[in-house]
């Protein structure tokens, strides 16, 4: 049985159109808890009542956690079983501080949860000596908020044998993969393997693998693509996996049910019946490259009699002249592969976010017809090409200004109040993130957090190709995790496609906790767009070279994100006139840079900048105020915090 959580906190309209979208998916139970620290526990009776009026309308079994006199919060009572039941409540889950006797008491009335992780041989007995009613007992094991604290997996699948040698059903937790609970955003899993892992991925595991009879999801909500995984395989007994396509003409090939063939092969699943389906097709070599794990093939004619045949590669493999890549699997459906058997059916999909993920329906991977003889000009001839394309690309950022004031507004309420503007892209566009929050260190002086890119990949990404990491929608979110962002922050996610899935990712979780969110893509009615509270489209049309998305639109990118760092940080008062008054004179260049600056902004001559800057210990701006005021070094840091770093507020 598969089931999910409801915490009473988080009670919402919406919440109800999700219980209602998880019992359409075939769910049969809610898990809830009267004793989570962060929670009110005086909004829990009004809100548990609607939880039952829903629970009993679509026939869910309600199972709640208690502890202790928890119950009095609902106005129940352990001493009043029947009362309990007749509630609408199904099962107790006891934590704690209740006795063996009333627990096989209740037992005789209404199931009971117990703590199967703490569970004891001379627990059993008690409850044998108590009479309890072992039809009515489960074993349930917990989830495990804290990174790194989730159970082993070999321990825990010997502790489920013990547990089954006496009889008990065993439930377990596996991680939901949309909205996340407070305080950690971790995702909630029973085991430590099955973090951040996709959710279907995680239940069967817990099934197949490790004895568990009933799987819950711990976390408050499930994306729609997993939803649509689940009600795929408890409708129609089908792994649904999701799959970009290299081109569009291999769609009909990908996008449609398969079955493995009965006898599985050890590193590729076989679509049982492809061969015999695509026997009259004409299908000539390309793309043989290498085949990478997720990785989905065609064998084309030079395979003979195996023309036709679709496989999807497990583990990864070399290239072969004899087989095309014409799709990948996303990198979260990956764990899934390792479910796929002898005959277990199994059904690919286009991309969560549409068919956008076919390039050839994206402008920046289209042809351009000024380029077509490209290979043919002169070195001098394509110059001139590449200048003209380039020039329509401030032109596109121009209609884009709107939006791109809202975002420098966003990162001043940031820098304000002592957060971050953070860039997320993959490739060209994580590089282009990463170069400017650099470049704003030494420019304002800016603390290097202040400013931050992230790539997917990693820092390794900056200088090779890091296979798959943008694939995947939960690399975005831990990335963003890992670096505590909070509500005060603005998060810029970057893709010139604008679909890309690590930085999709990115954004929802974001949105999530409530930090400012703009997306920057390339693409008209971008997918991560819908992503974001400010979408910036900066539609630059089809590259000079096709697909090289580093050309017009890494120029369009770099662009906005001049002008957003720049005017941002003008806001926050790091320029005066029009000049960098908080550069970092880092270097001998630097240093010279920087006693220039005073001389201008302070109208004195070379000697007076010298002295002013020594004198303020190489503060640039405290030696323009100290010049321009004829103050004490301590009485200028004084006016300059007051007027909160603005030289002009102070002359």
């Amino acid at each position: 049985m598969f089931g999910f959580s409801v915490y009473l906190n988080d009670w919402s309209q919406e919440k109800e159109k999700y219980i209602h979208k998880m019992a359409d998916c075939g769910f049969k139970g809610i898990f809830t808890s009267l004793h989570i620290p962060e929670d009110d526990v005086s909004k829990y009776l009004d809100r548990l009542t609607h939880l039952l009026e829903i629970a009993k309308r679509r026939d869910l079994k309600l199972m709640i956690d208690i502890s202790g006199d928890a119950l009095k919060h609902i106005g129940l009572s352990i001493d009043n079983p029947l009362h309990v039941l007749e509630s609408g409540i199904n099962g107790l889950r006891m934590d704690g501080g209740i006795s063996w006797k009333a627990i096989a008491g209740l037992s005789n009335r209404l199931t009971v949860g117990l703590n199967a992780s703490t569970l004891t041989e001379n627990d059993y007995h008690q409850l044998v000596q108590y009479h309890a009613d072992f039809n009515n007992i489960e074993a349930w094991h917990n989830y495990y908020p804290r990174p790194e604290t989730g159970l082993d997996e070999t321990w825990f699948l010997e502790k489920n044998r013990r547990l089954k040698s006496r009889h008990f059903k065993i439930t377990a937790f596996a991680p939901g993969d949309g909205a996340l609970r407070l305080p950690l955003y971790e995702t909630l899993p029973t085991l430590e393997i099955h973090r951040h892992r996709s959710p279907l991925a995680s239940a069967l595991s817990l099934m197949n693998n490790y004895q568990v009879d009933s799987v819950y999801i711990g976390d408050p909500d499930l994306s729609n693509v997993s939803r649509g995984q689940f009600r795929e395989y408890l409708d129609h007994n089908v792994l649904l996996l999701h799959a970009a396509s290299v081109c569009k003409k291999w769609d009909p090939y990908m996008y449609r049910e398969h079955r493995n063939r009965t006898d599985p092969g050890k590193y590729v699943i076989r679509s049982e019946t492809s061969r015999m389906r695509n026997r009259h097709e004409d299908i000539q070599p390309e793309n043989t490259e290498l085949r990478r794990k997720g990785s989905i093939t065609i064998d084309n004619n030079l395979y003979k009699r195996y023309k036709g045949e679709l496989q999807i590669v497990k583990k990864e493999l070399p290239s072969d002249i004899r087989v095309n890549v014409i799709g990948q699997i996303i990198d979260s459906d990956l764990p899934l592969l390792e479910l796929i058997q002898s005959g277990t059916k199994f059904k690919i999909t286009d991309i969560p976010g549409g068919r956008t993920m076919n390039l050839e329906e994206l402008t920046t991977e289209q042809r351009n017809e000024s380029t077509m003889n490209l290979d043919t000009l002169s070195a001098l001839d394509v110059l001139r090409l590449m200048n003209e394309e380039d020039q329509s690309v401030p032109l596109s950022v121009r209609k884009a200004l709107p939006q791109i004031e809202q975002v420098v507004e966003a990162a001043e309420q940031s820098f304000n109040s002592g957060a971050h503007l953070i860039y997320v892209g993959a490739g060209t566009s994580g590089r282009l993130g990463i170069l400017d929050a650099a470049e704003c260190v030494p420019t304002f002086s800016a603390d290097p957090s202040m400013v931050q890119g992230l790539i997917a990949g990693g820092p390794r990404a900056m200088t090779a190709a890091v296979e798959g990491a943008e694939d995947s929608p939960i690399l975005g979110a831990e990335d963003l995790k890992n670096i505590h962002l909070t509500e005060k922050d603005t998060v810029l996610g970057i893709a010139a496609s604008g679909r890309t899935p690590y930085v999709i990712g990115a954004l929802d979780y974001a949105c999530q906790i409530g930090a400012a969110t703009a997306s920057l893509a390339c693409n008209e009615n971008a997918e991560i767009s819908k992503h974001a509270d400010t979408a910036i489209e900066i539609p630059v049309g089809p590259e000079v070279l096709t697909g090289s998305t580093r050309l017009k639109s890494g120029t369009a990118q770099k662009l906005v994100l001049n002008m957003i760092s720049t005017a941002a940080m003008i806001g926050i008062g790091k320029v005066y006139k029009n000049l960098m008054v908080d550069v970092k004179p880092t270097n001998e260049k630097l240093v010279e840079r920087a006693k220039s600056i005073i001389m201008q902004a302070a109208e004195c001559d070379y000697a007076t900048a010298d002295q002013a800057f020594h004198a303020a210990d190489e503060n640039v701006k405290l030696a323009i105020v100290m010049v321009l005021t004829d103050l004490s070094k301590e009485e200028a840091e004084q006016r300059l915090n007051k007027a909160k770093g603005f030289i002009r507020k102070i002359v």
